[in-house]
């Protein structure tokens, strides 16, 4: 009897460590996620070059990270220890668990956003493929086809980002996404009024 007490109080330690490991995008966390991110705001205006600083750093981050570049740009900063202890407040318990769940949100946001856009973005991306290397041909400005390859590369790292966060998130998250899609959508305008 012993030994079954102690294999299930270890079977919830390890669920329940899983479970904060990687919350599911559920109404709550995601209103915990902005309540979190409005009580940051003010650590956003007293510092505010470092997270200008950071916001440039995160520009190229990739999602397959699962937010660990996010979570050592906070880490990093002389600060790191106020953001810990607001996030914890809104029931993230580390600068990790929260940046992972930012990319989940992001990736959530990102397949919800293009699913019915993919087909065409492909086509206009082929399009555009075809238009550079005829402006080669034609004998454009190197200046000019590298702006457009560099857009064009841009515009593929989208793409790929893309793909990778419909592969990985679960037919869950998609359908809370879906269905709170309007109010995330008013939630970030918030955030950024």
């Amino acid at each position: 009897m012993r030994v079954i007490k102690i294999g299930f109080l270890l079977m919830v330690a390890l669920l329940s460590t899983l479970s904060h490991a990687d919350p599911v995008l559920s109404r709550s966390n995601m209103e915990s996620y902005f309540a979190a991110m409005q009580a940051i705001k003010p650590l956003e205006t007293r510092y505010a070059d470092a997270f200008a600083e950071m916001e440039a750093q995160t520009e190229s981050m990739s999602l397959a990270d699962g937010g660990k570049q996010l979570a050592d740009i906070l880490r990093s900063q002389s600060f790191a220890g106020e953001v810990e202890q607001v996030l914890k407040a809104n029931g993230f318990n580390s600068i990790e668990a929260f940046s992972a769940y930012s990319v989940k949100l992001l990736s959530g946001l990102m397949v919800q956003s293009f699913a019915e856009s993919k087909p065409e973005m492909e086509q206009a991306m082929a399009q555009f493929d075809a238009q550079v290397q005829q402006m080669k041909q034609a004998g454009a400005s190197p200046d000019m086809i590298r702006q457009m390859e560099s857009g064009m590369a841009e515009a593929k790292r989208m793409l790929k980002e893309y793909q990778y966060a419909e592969h990985n998130l679960s037919a869950a998250d998609k359908a809370a996404v879906a269905q709170n899609f309007e109010w995330l959508q008013a939630e970030f305008m918030k955030l950024n009024p």
